[in-house]
């Protein structure tokens, strides 16, 4: 059984997903969440079992639970395993920085200017 398996992140990423609507959905549907903060949002115990940074900048590459997130959310999607998340990208042109804030820690994202964020959310 793999540790995605073990640690039951599709059911904790739903409810992060689900917790994390601040409206109900209309036209747009349900709201995109950055893997940043579904690994901030995650329980303290299911972060130090994964062993990684939340991420951001320092982190190194595919060494953060926000990394490791968006790599098996995307892997499953892809396959078909998961069918009730969708991704998008937030598209880079324009765009400086992009941080994120867990407890007093500012965490920026990996890539700097050239930063592609993925996003995920319930479909509607």
């Amino acid at each position: 059984m793999s540790q995605w398996e073990t640690l039951n992140m599709e059911d904790k990423i739903r409810g992060i997903l689900r917790n994390l609507q601040t409206y109900a959905p209309d036209e747009f549907g349900m709201m995109y969440v950055s893997p940043y903060q579904i690994a901030i949002e995650l329980d303290e115990e299911t972060r130090a079992a994964l062993g990684m940074p939340v991420g951001g900048a320092g982190a190194g590459p595919n060494n953060s639970i926000a990394q490791y997130i968006a790599h098996q959310l995307s892997l499953r999607i892809k396959s078909g395993e998961i069918t009730d998340i969708e991704g998008a990208w937030l598209a880079k042109q324009h765009t400086h920085e992009v941080s994120f804030k867990h407890g007093e820690q500012k965490i920026v994202a990996t890539g700097g200017v050239d930063a592609v964020i993925s996003m995920f959310r319930l479909r509607s």
